[in-house]
């Protein structure tokens, strides 16, 4: 996830806890995500149908030049990072982080 998805997942998180001393809405914090959605799976639409053109064709488009894949690795599970967090030890053994 980009750090601009970042943002706007925690605008929506105190959105959601401290909503009422805010003058903007919830929906407004959703529409501009959704658009930034949207924006991304046309780049990614737009990306493949480009690479997939130019590899169906290379005699064609033998003067373009396909930009490096970058290859992310995702975790299965994400996390969190706290600052004086323990961890579950801490939880199970009733201390607080």
């Amino acid at each position: 996830m980009s750090a601009c998805h970042d943002v706007h997942l925690v605008l929506v998180l105190v959105f959601l806890n401290f909503g009422e001393y805010f003058a903007f809405s919830l929906d407004d914090y959703l529409q501009v995500l959704e658009k930034e959605v949207n924006i991304d799976f046309c780049r990614s639409m737009n990306r493949i149908i480009f690479d997939k053109t130019v590899d169906d064709d290379p005699e064609t488009f033998a003067f373009v030049t396909k930009p490096e894949l970058k290859l992310e690795v995702t975790p299965e599970r994400g996390t969190c990072e706290r600052e004086g967090h323990l961890g579950s030890d801490s939880f199970d053994n009733g201390k607080s982080g």
